[in-house]
């Protein structure tokens, strides 16, 4: 293990936005209880078709580096554990690889989310879009067209959080993208 110096960020958040996500127990309570078992969930063969592919294809800025120490206007502090994507409202998400949908639903905390099961311990992790264009247990391709870039659950501005879980520990998505797993 080497020592790494992690980016901190401090995210000034609406009261509204806070009231309804970080500060609504029943928001937390809720991300916990859906997402939580899917990072268990383990199929033993690839359905991923070769590399992994950016989930985006327009302009874009990252705005959250994976592992970012990340400190919100009321005080509650976070290790991200994707990467923040700031982009055009309604430009297209689409599949990083072809995989089955295994959430595809609004949650309090982060919008409207969909979670792809990609194989092998694989599972990509899509945030606040304004529009989800997939429904559970959809087998896709890599390239297809899952949603929206958008802005809701606890969000600031029009933007995909993309996150990968190897084996239910999120990992730096960036390392996968243009890659295939071995």
């Amino acid at each position: 293990v080497l020592e790494r110096e992690f980016e901190k960020q401090y995210l000034e958040v609406a009261q509204e936005t806070l009231d309804k996500t970080l500060e609504d127990k029943e928001a937390r309570d809720e991300f916990s209880m859906k997402t939580d078992p899917l990072k268990k969930i383990f199929t033993e063969t690839p359905l991923w078709n070769g590399e992994f592919i950016c989930p985006l294809d327009v302009e874009y800025k990252i705005t959250t580096s994976f592992g970012t120490f990340r400190t919100f206007s009321n005080g509650d502090t976070e290790r991200h554990d994707a990467f923040d994507m700031a982009a055009k409202g309604g430009s297209p998400v689409y599949a990083t690889n072809s995989g089955k949908v295994i959430f595809a639903d609004f949650l309090k905390l982060t919008g409207n989310t969909v979670v792809i099961d990609h194989g092998m311990g694989f599972l990509s992790w899509h945030y606040h879009m304004e529009k989800i264009n997939v429904s559970e247990d959809d087998f896709i391709e890599k390239g297809a067209v899952i949603g929206e870039v958008g802005t809701t659950g606890l969000s600031t501005g029009n933007h995909l959080h993309f996150g990968l879980t190897a084996g239910g520990t999120f990992i730096d998505p960036l390392e996968m993208v243009g890659n295939e797993p071995d």
